[in-house]
Order: C-alpha cells, then structure tokens, then sequence
C-alpha cells in the first residue's frame, strides 16, 4: 500500500482551482483536477503538464 496523497481539486479550469492544482504537484501530490467546462480542459492540462506528471483532469457535468 502507497503512502502517497492524492487530492481531488474543483474548478482547475482558471483561478484558485487551477492554482491549487499546480501547487500540490509541485509537492509531489498526485491531482485529479475537475472542471464544469470541458471547453476549458487545456486551460487546466497544459500549465500542470509542464509542472508535474502526477496529474488527471476528469470533465464532471
């Protein structure tokens, strides 16, 4: 079993959501990173593809 922590964090798609996503990659904390707006996924996938690799974007509706 993993020790490792993982976060779910909402509206990834711009503002604190997206911000709060980076920042716990950073540290090595794997993101599921939701959003309303899939129209707005790159918004959320391309910052955290350059910052980490422990990262899923899931579209919630």
């Amino acid at each position: 079993m993993s020790d490792r922590k993982v976060a779910v964090v909402t509206g990834t798609s711009s503002g604190i959501g997206l911000h709060t996503a980076i920042g716990l990659a950073r540290r090595d904390i794997r993101v599921v990173a939701t959003m309303r707006d899939t129209g707005r996924e790159g918004n959320c996938s391309t910052p955290l593809r350059r910052t980490a690799s422990n990262w899923q974007c899931a579209n919630w509706t």
